[in-house]
């Protein structure tokens, strides 16, 4: 499961600049496109080819008044880097819109694309991410806003693969991180304010903070906050976000990445001594290892 995205999102103030300032912190997820959907009561998205800086200026996002909405920076591994790819998708089916950020990889993307093509529905997109709105809307039949997230976890559920995901509705958020746990996903929360994020890291300072256990859900609506724990299967952690995904300053699967690397590149040194005088590290995600070997 070599994927690397990045999700933010939640409930707050001005969301818009303020999930621009978190996938700022998450661009190392990805470089070849960048979005947010936000939603008053009716659902608007913004996306692109390019980084933060480029497809969401500042000028632009300021301006945006909102207090719930979700953000995605993205690296291609299903489906090209065309914009088309760019995340979150947004969907409006009766008349009701629902947006999704997806970080992951599914098992089998092509046997279910062609099982929903040969059933007469047309993918618009390269990426995996749409066959999880493809499923939801051929179970409920019925507009998003209308969709209960626990039945809509026993559809998600269903489907094997790697996937932390955010669903913008009108008036809600609802995240889902995989029964097998592969990918991160954490949550925020001070007061008013739910946040959503890949890693940590890219949280304000403060609040209080937790790792979503894998086969759970959380629902954040500007009054209240539901988390539970649905699926107990046998977890699975994807090692490259230790070895190369994630910033050094994260807690990944409960462990400061910082401290992963460095112990590594221990058990590199002891596996593989070398008399050298001098060590280098290749790109930032090495430098830890580098101190421990």
């Amino acid at each position: 499961m070599r994927e690397k995205c990045g999700l933010y999102g939640g409930i707050s103030s001005n969301v818009a600049v303020e999930i621009r300032r978190g996938l700022f912190a998450l661009q190392h997820r990805g470089q070849e496109s960048a979005g947010l959907s936000i939603s008053n009561g009716k659902i608007t998205t913004i996306k692109g080819a390019g980084l933060v800086r480029e497809v969401l200026k500042i000028s632009e996002i300021s301006n945006l008044k909102a207090e719930l909405g979700i953000g995605h920076v993205r690296y291609s591994t299903a489906g090209g880097a065309d914009a088309i790819n760019a995340q979150p998708l947004e969907l409006e089916y009766m008349n009701s819109k629902v947006s999704i950020a997806h970080n992951g990889n599914l098992e089998n993307p092509y046997e279910l694309r062609d099982q929903l093509e040969r059933k007469g529905k047309i993918l618009l997109a390269g990426s995996d991410t749409e066959i999880f709105l493809h499923e939801l809307v051929e179970h409920f039949k019925s507009p998003p806003n209308e969709w209960d997230p626990y039945k809509m976890a026993q559809v998600i559920f269903k489907i094997e693969g790697a996937y932390s995901l955010l669903f913008l509705f009108e008036d809600k958020i609802v995240a889902f991180r995989d029964p097998h746990g592969y990918r991160p996903l954490w949550v925020r929360r001070e007061g008013n304010t739910t946040l959503f994020s890949s890693e940590d890291s890219a949280f304000p300072d403060g609040g209080d903070r937790f790792e979503m256990e894998p086969g759970s859900v959380a629902i954040a609506t500007k009054d209240n906050f539901d988390y539970k724990k649905l699926v107990n299967k046998r977890p699975y952690q994807c090692i490259f976000e230790y070895i190369y995904f994630a910033r050094p300053d994260s807690t990944i699967f409960g462990q400061n990445v910082h401290n992963v690397r460095e112990k590594m590149g221990m058990r590199c040194a002891i596996e593989n001594p070398v008399d050298a005088d001098i060590v280098i590290p290749i790109m930032d995600s090495g430098l830890s290892a580098a101190v421990g070997f």
